[in-house]
């Protein structure tokens, strides 16, 4: 009897055991086409991606994390091709405050929507703070109609939607955007991008410039201070001081955008090439600099070989290279050939000061 038992409970455990599996694929097999159709479809819900809603007291706020992003490797896709549902699965989420690419090969877009709930809407400024970018597009989509505005430093400035350091658009009144931004061309492509009303743009660009106009008066004035003292001692170490202000303040008007937004504003071409004379100015006057100082220029033959090395590269090279090659492998170049040797080479001549017991070699 006790084995009847047994057996009968061993049966229906069985049942039991058989019916829940049947259930749990059951659950499975129904489940199924709910998953597939959620798989085609949160792709393309992910080119709408939550809004960035600004209220009211707004000034400005950084969009890095609120980009969705796609690289086209290819750089020949358009807006219809990039917002295609086929290419739907290609975009992905930001997580940074800055995506960054480096040199990527083609094109990368960016997409992001605000909703501006302000009591009343007024102008906005959408700024990408990066002055060594080739060509900055924006499409602006409302309804069936695209507005398409340009930036960047490869654009002619009568093409440009705002005459500015950095690539800046002007975003009229709306209640709500929708906003791709297309970066290409040879420099490192990356999206710092912000955005402001116009009159916090404005307090910050006036507060910026003044700064500016107290930076470089100050180099101006610490150029016309060494270059009179070395007419009046004939030491050469003080011209090559001034050569290497010269040359820093060239590579910091490139690089921050005020060389083209002040300076050269309708030779839009020069930026690049103002970059790679204002480092090898830099580099070469840094380099004489040094030797003078710690007086080791009569006593190496390497730092004669050296400086020549400095003015091949910085003056002939490099431009060769920029003008055949582009931007991206003469920056790469001049990083590995020149930077690093000159980088390594002006802190041994610190540790062979120190050896020799110069007394300027510890302040150095």
């Amino acid at each position: 009897m006790k084995t009847i038992n047994r057996f009968m409970k061993a049966m229906i455990d069985r049942k039991l055991h058989i019916a829940h599996i049947q259930r749990w694929v059951t659950e499975r097999l129904i489940s199924l086409p709910f998953l597939i159709i959620l798989g085609f479809w949160l792709p393309i819900q992910g080119m709408g991606t939550e809004a960035t809603v600004i209220k009211e007291g707004f000034e400005s706020l950084k969009l890095g994390k609120s980009l969705e992003l796609f690289i086209d490797e290819s750089n020949t896709m358009t807006l219809e091709q990039v917002r295609s549902p086929e290419n739907a699965d290609q975009w992905f989420q930001s997580k940074v405050d800055v995506p960054s690419f480096g040199y990527q090969t083609g094109a990368v877009w960016a997409h992001f929507n605000i909703t501006d709930n302000r009591n009343k809407t007024e102008p906005l400024i959408l700024e990408l703070s990066y002055a060594i970018v080739d060509f900055v597009d924006l499409y602006e989509i409302k309804d069936k109609t695209v507005t398409h505005m340009k930036g960047g430093n490869k654009y002619p400035s009568n093409q440009r939607s705002q005459l500015s350091r950095f690539p800046s658009f002007l975003l009229e009144n709306e209640r709500n955007y929708n906003i791709y931004i297309r970066i290409s061309g040879e420099g490192s492509k990356r999206f710092p991008l912000a955005i402001s009303t116009y009159e916090n743009q404005n307090a910050n660009n006036q507060n910026w410039l003044i700064f500016q106009a107290l930076y470089y008066g100050a180099l101006v004035a610490m150029v016309l201070y060494n270059f009179l003292v070395g007419l009046g001692t004939r030491m050469y170490v003080y011209f090559s001081y001034v050569g290497f202000l010269l040359g820093f303040a060239l590579f910091q008007l490139a690089l921050h955008g005020l060389g083209e937004f002040i300076i050269w504003p309708t030779f839009n071409w020069f930026t690049i090439p103002a970059l790679f004379i204002g480092m090898a100015f830099l580099g070469v006057m840094s380099h004489l600099f040094t030797i003078q100082l710690l007086g080791i220029q009569k006593d190496y033959k390497y730092c004669r070989y050296f400086n020549r090395y400095l003015i091949i590269n910085a003056f002939f090279t490099s431009p060769i290279l920029l003008y055949w090659q582009g931007y991206k492998v003469a920056i790469l170049c001049y990083i590995l050939f020149t930077i690093i040797p000159w980088g390594i080479t002006l802190i041994g001549y610190g540790f062979l000061a120190f050896k020799r017991k110069e007394e300027v070699a510890l302040w150095y």
